[in-house]
C-alpha cells in the first residue's frame, strides 16, 4: 500500500487525530494467578487499584492445567473478595480442556463484554472468579484483566 499524499483524505484524518484536543486513555492489564478454591472469589479476587472508577473491557482466563474433576466458573464484578458474580463470564468449563478464554467469545448467558468497576474502596470494586459447579481442585492458570480509567 502506498503512503498517502500530503493532502489526501487519509493524511488529513491522521492530522486531525494527532491535533485533536481529546485526552488519550491508557489501557492497563493486571495479571492474577488462579487458585483452586471452591469458595466465593476463591479462584480469583482482584480489587480495583485505582482511586477512580474503571471499565473492565476484557478478562482473559488462561487455563494451563484444567481442574481434576468437572468444574465451571463464573467471573464478575463484586462488592468484596468473597462474593460470586457472573456478569463477565458465566459458566466457563475449566474441567474439560486447557486454553485461553475471555468474556467476549466465551461470556456465556449472563456475561458482558464490558463492565464498570467502582473506585477502590467503593461499593463494587472487585472482580472475582468463583466455582459455579463441580470442584476447582487442580486448576492452574492466570487471568488477565484489561481496564482503563473512566
Amino acid at each position: 500500500m502506498a503512503n498517502p499524499t500530503k493532502n489526501s483524505p487519509v493524511a488529513e484524518q491522521v492530522k486531525d487525530l494527532l491535533t485533536s484536543d481529546t485526552t488519550p486513555v491508557a489501557l492497563k492489564c493486571a495479571k492474577v494467578a488462579l487458585a483452586a478454591l471452591d469458595t466465593g472469589g476463591g479462584v480469583l479476587a482482584w480489587q480495583n487499584p485505582e482511586s477512580v472508577a474503571v471499565m473492565v473491557v476484557r478478562i482473559a482466563v488462561d487455563v494451563t492445567t484444567k481442574s481434576t474433576a468437572a468444574c465451571t466458573v463464573d467471573a464478575g464484578t463484586a462488592a468484596d473478595a468473597t462474593t460470586t458474580g457472573d456478569t463477565l463470564i458465566d459458566g466457563l468449563d475449566v474441567g474439560t480442556a486447557t486454553g485461553l478464554f475471555d468474556n467476549i467469545t466465551d461470556k456465556g448467558v449472563n456475561g458482558k463484554s464490558i463492565k464498570r468497576l467502582d473506585a477502590k474502596g467503593s461499593t463494587t470494586d472487585y472482580v472475582t472468579i468463583s466455582k459455579a459447579t463441580g470442584a476447582a481442585a487442580g486448576l492452574v492458570g492466570s487471568a488477565y484483566i484489561y481496564y482503563s480509567e473512566v
